[in-house]
């Protein structure tokens, strides 16, 4: 019996070694969702802290959007194009107050396994920052544009084939945006779906 199980668990290993031995793609696509903590410039601080009244819940979340990424002739290197986003929101049950950033940004992901997806990995994003404060209540319902400049994404994390054709990538990032003149911060524990 003892035997069953670790032939067992040698077939899952060399099952996921052929997993991480697949071809590597034309091109990819990647999506995410994770949790975000923001340093705020200290007027948008002030303005949320003024809002978390008691009785008020504060969600603070990071997504990608819109991955393509294309591989360089090193197949362990992608290069492409993201949307990262982040927001932090305080709201209860008569009112949201809701900051969105965005990154426009080229992309590139380097992999120190075989292929795209697979070990460690450093990401490196750089791009147009746009920001949107998001007020709703009984006096005012608008989305306000805030003029943003240019943005940053730094990462590290590590990717893990989960079929021959989809890798899952989890990763901590450091974003810095330049939105209003002022720097706005988050860190991101994100995880990317890329197939």
């Amino acid at each position: 019996m003892k035997r069953v199980k670790q032939y067992s668990f040698a077939s899952i290993i060399f099952a996921f070694s052929d997993i991480s031995l697949a071809n590597v793609e034309d091109w990819y696509m990647m999506w995410g969702f994770g949790i975000a903590s923001h340093s705020h410039a200290a007027a948008t601080e002030n303005y949320m802290k003024v809002n978390e009244i008691v009785g008020s819940s504060r969600t603070q979340n990071a997504i990608d959007m819109f991955g393509i990424y294309f591989p360089m002739g090193n197949d362990q290197t992608i290069v492409g194009f993201v949307v990262n986003g982040t927001y932090d929101s305080v709201q209860n049950s008569s009112a949201l107050i809701q900051y969105n950033y965005y990154n426009y940004a080229i992309s590139t992901l380097h992999f120190t396994g075989k292929e795209p997806g697979d070990g460690f990995f450093l990401r490196a994003d750089v791009g147009k920052a746009s920001s949107v404060l998001v007020v709703d209540n009984y006096y005012e319902n608008s989305f306000k544009d805030i003029e943003g400049t240019w943005g940053i994404v730094t990462g590290i994390g590590y990717g893990l084939p989960i079929t021959p054709a989809a890798r899952i990538l989890v990763g901590l990032n450091y974003t810095l945006r330049n939105i209003n003149k002022e720097n706005e911060i988050a860190t991101e524990f994100i995880v990317d779906l890329l197939w």
